[in-house]
């Protein structure tokens, strides 16, 4: 991988002067072909992060919130290396006195395959470093689901743990060229995707889209192994994904009620039918909710406590 000169030559040569109250913290070397992170705060109240969030965005920036611990962290991602100086520039301007750069080791994205014959119906990642992969059923209905983690490599090689390697041959903002070669049979597949778009970003989004734990049902405790032992993961992109205490999966579709975000409507059967969840609490250590209603079926109430896996 070819080494970028360090930070002040880059900086030099860009033409750009800093003032000496603007401030590079983290990584201070950036090597071409690598992603990165720019972040310019971690706020613990929600409504800063909002403000910060507003000013970048109102500067032609496109900021993502995210969660760590009790913080909100406003930050650019999938920032190419050649790229830094300028936004680096462009926060400046707008008044922020420092960034933390870090090397991405995340993506956001769903590629929904469109190859003609393809295998495969969909590719997932998200920022938990989990990837969801969904074949093409032949019988009709949902194919086979693969859940696990990856490891971005650099900007265009994914390594999807037990599964495969993907290999991006092009991307821009709406579809994507690349090869998959899987793990158990070596067989490689040139596919191409459309990417779907993602929820608007909020401070609530980025708490409750990540993966969960049921800690309890209807305030009774969990045991390891038992039925209600699960996990719920909810994307960005739409997906809401279950995993069983018995090792099976299934998939689903959430979306917001409305812009309150605190109801959400998840479906089975592509919205033709849908059940509606209401969020009582939801912070970085635990979300309890209620799920009440699905469809015109009348259910007892279940009282959820989840407490994050990622």
């Amino acid at each position: 991988m070819k080494k970028l000169v360090f930070l002040l030559t880059m900086v030099l040569a860009a033409g750009i002067c800093y003032p000496q109250q603007f401030t590079f913290k983290g990584e201070t070397t950036w090597f071409d072909g690598t992603l990165y992170r720019v972040q310019v705060g971690a706020f613990l109240s929600p409504q800063n992060a909002e403000m910060a969030f507003e000013r970048l965005r109102s500067g032609g920036l496109e900021p993502q919130f995210g969660k760590h611990q009790e913080y909100t962290r406003v930050m650019m991602s999938q920032v190419m290396a050649r790229d830094i100086p300028a936004i680096a520039e462009k926060i400046r301007n707008l008044g922020f006195n420092e960034v933390w750069i870090t090397r991405e080791s995340a993506l956001n994205e769903k590629w929904e395959i469109v190859s003609p014959g393809s295998k495969f119906a969909s590719f997932e990642f998200n920022d938990t470093n989990n990837y969801i992969v969904v074949e093409n059923s032949r019988r009709g209905g949902q194919g086979q689901v693969h859940f696990g983690d990856y490891v971005l490599h650099d900007q265009n090689a994914i390594e999807l743990i037990e599964l495969g390697m993907v290999t991006i041959q092009s991307s821009d903002e709406n579809e994507i060229v690349f090869s998959f070669r899987e793990e158990e049979s070596s067989r490689e597949t040139n596919l191409r995707g459309r990417k779907a778009r993602l929820m608007p970003d909020s401070p609530q989004t980025a708490l409750f889209s990540r993966v969960w734990r049921i800690a309890s049902v209807n305030g009774i405790d969990v045991e390891p192994g038992s039925p209600d032992d699960n996990t719920f993961l909810f994307s960005r992109a739409g997906t809401y994904l279950v995993s069983y205490s018995d090792r099976t999966t299934a998939l689903a579709q959430w979306r917001w009620k409305d812009s309150g975000e605190i109801d959400f409507e998840y479906s089975w059967e592509n919205w033709e039918d849908f059940g509606t969840c209401t969020i009582i609490s939801l912070n970085p250590t635990e979300m309890i909710l209620v799920d009440s209603t699905y469809g015109s079926a009348v259910q007892v109430p279940r009282r959820y406590r989840l407490v994050p896996v990622y």
